[in-house]
């Protein structure tokens, strides 16, 4: 017999009343006026935005349910093709400000190289 994952039968029943006892419902029903009035007083006084967000999370997971992942549509899924290809000479190339700097950087770094290499070969003798 296989152990855990899905199997014919296995998980509890739907429909199936909830393992709470009357009493613990009948104690719960006379706290949970009280205790919506707390999370209220909370949610609207409480000196920290943390204590206020939880306290209003859990009041509107009280009140409304908490919410369920949205069931996927039943439509085709959309298909996204992208096409790639490279640029055969610089002008199809588009547009990076990286290849500027660096044609930039490359110009001045040789103007830099002939203007040290003209000033030194006019100091020779």
């Amino acid at each position: 017999m296989p152990h855990g994952g899905r199997r014919p039968g296995a998980g509890r029943p739907k429909g199936a009343a909830n393992r709470m006892t009357p009493e613990a419902q009948e104690f719960t029903a006379r706290k949970l006026t009280k205790m919506l009035e707390r999370l209220v007083h909370l949610a609207e006084k409480a000196e920290s935005e943390s204590v206020q967000l939880g306290s209003l999370k859990e009041f509107l997971h009280t009140a409304l349910g908490k919410p369920r992942m949205a069931e996927p549509p039943n439509e085709a899924p959309i298909r996204i093709e992208r096409t790639y290809r490279c640029a055969r000479d610089e002008s199809e190339a588009t547009f990076d400000p990286a290849r500027e700097r660096m044609k930039r950087l490359k110009a001045k770094a040789e103007s830099e190289k002939t203007t040290t290499t003209t000033q030194g070969s006019a100091r020779k003798p």
